[in-house]
């Protein structure tokens, strides 16, 4: 199966896969989201629903620290946007080997 805009798949080779799921007015909206805010939407995007100790792991911190960020007792590190954006990107691209993996085995049942 090629990519397509209906599939949600990625269009070209350089960009990451988005969901269809995701409006695409979440870059805009984003922007004036506080740190705190940030964080649970990319945690939620990245772990679902139990994502505060997963997130905690990879960002190499404590579940606690997480729940002062969110509770605002403490701010999150002004690197925490670019942490994040690397989690995300790396599992977007994990995300696309596995759609890519999925699209070569359709073709190659099609071809049986």
């Amino acid at each position: 199966m090629k990519p397509t805009a209906s599939t949600g798949r990625r269009l070209t080779q350089n960009k990451i896969a988005t969901s269809c799921c995701v409006p695409q007015s979440l870059p805009i909206i984003m922007k004036g989201m506080r740190g705190a805010q940030i964080l649970e939407a990319a945690g939620r995007a990245l772990y679902g629903d139990r994502w505060q100790t997963p997130i905690a792991r990879d960002l190499g911190t404590t579940y606690r620290t997480i729940r002062n960020w969110l509770a605002g007792q403490h701010a999150p590190p002004n690197d925490l946007r670019i942490r994040l954006e690397v989690l995300l990107r790396e599992r977007g691209l994990a995300i696309e080997a596995v759609l890519e993996l999925i699209d070569t085995t359709e073709d190659e049942s099609r071809k049986q």
